[in-house]
């Protein structure tokens, strides 16, 4: 006599490890009613439960920024120009940029005496913002995973919702350049965004960028994997209109309108905001200067690299006169996306190892 087969048991489609949840739009409405409006911490540019990007080349000024609005976010007060709807809270800073004497450097008066520099009154910060640095004393592996779990300790530890991260790429370690990385890191910065509604600041650069180039998406380092992930992107860049004046850019938004578009920018000089504390303060909007294009150089060959770009150019360099010593300048500088002076350049600090 056959046995009787069990039936196979069914899979509830509202089971709690189910992967989805399943819900009416008028069910999601209603609950997202009973949320509270996210308020805006710098204009459109950062709200409130939002993972945002802030990037840059090198040397632009994106610490400085960054480091302006979080002060004014801790005061609960608005950058002129901008807009702050939070009262004064709990920030925290992590700052894998500075020491202390740039910092403090950075935000007090210099004078002269006898020759020598003296540096006074220096800035007072509000109490809610919080640096963090990493404890060069810490004998145990580093790798993203600890960083984030301290990131967590310290944020609960100090009662702070908000957190700038300045920069994503020492807590990469190797780098941001291959998809992977990036995507793993923006991972665990989302899975941090949601399950404890923090608002996350990260810092990031652009390997390289022309001058006479727009700032776009795809300048990101990773640009993909870190913008899949996050609500908000914008960037900070030099203009041509002196050598203190950058302007900053939306790229990416979800919340609200793209305002800040190309036909949009702000324009924004560094300059002494207060006679101890250097910052961005914004010109006045005319029809020339929400112009993009009026901030950049006109078409040519100069560029803006990085430390790691200019190393990686060299490599190529060698290796590509290696394979090829009878290679033309023109040939060399299409290959590896210089101008025709750097490859001339390479041309000529490697040429000989091949004679």
């Amino acid at each position: 006599m056959a046995k009787l087969r069990k039936p196979k048991k069914e899979v509830s489609t509202l089971d709690s490890k189910n992967l989805f949840i399943a819900k009416t739009f008028n069910q999601t409405i209603k609950e997202a009613m009973d949320m509270k409006i996210p308020n805006m911490l710098f204009s459109e540019f950062i709200f409130e439960s939002d993972l945002t990007i802030l990037f840059a080349s090198a040397g632009v000024g994106k610490t400085m920024l960054a480091i302006q609005i979080a002060e004014s976010i801790a005061k609960g007060t608005s950058i002129e120009g901008f807009v702050n709807e939070s009262k004064p809270q709990r920030v925290l800073y992590l700052d894998f940029e500075l020491s202390m004497k740039q910092l403090e450097g950075r935000y007090c008066e210099v004078s002269l005496v006898d020759d020598k520099k003296v540096w006074f009154n220096q800035y007072q910060w509000h109490d809610n913002l919080i640096r963090i640095t990493f404890n060069s004393e810490v004998d145990a592996r580093v790798d993203v995973d600890s960083v984030f779990e301290s990131i967590l300790a310290h944020a609960h530890n100090n009662n702070a919702k908000v957190i700038f991260i300045d920069n994503i790429t020492w807590i990469a370690k190797q780098g941001l350049e291959t998809s992977k990385d990036a995507g793993l890191l923006m991972k665990k910065l989302d899975k941090l965004k949601k399950e404890h509604n923090f608002t996350l600041v990260v810092l990031a650069h652009t390997p390289k960028k022309y001058t006479w180039s727009p700032m776009e998406l795809i300048d990101l380092a990773g640009s993909m994997q870190l913008a899949n992930f996050c609500d908000s992107v914008f960037a900070i860049n030099f203009s041509k209109l002196g050598k203190s004046y950058r302007y900053l850019k939306q790229v990416k938004c979800r919340f609200t309108e793209n305002k800040y578009h190309s036909k949009n920018v702000i324009t924004a000089q560094i300059t002494k905001v207060d006679p101890n504390f250097t910052g961005y303060q914004i010109e006045t909007p005319d029809e020339e200067n929400i112009l993009e294009a009026n901030h950049l150089e006109s078409k040519n060959i100069t560029a803006i690299y990085s430390e790691e770009q200019i190393k990686t150019n060299k490599e190529k360099a060698q290796e590509k006169i290696k394979e090829n010593p009878t290679i033309s300048c023109r040939v060399l500088a299409d290959e590896i996306d210089v101008s025709h002076e750097t490859a001339n350049k390479y041309l000529k600090l490697f040429r000989h190892e091949n004679f």
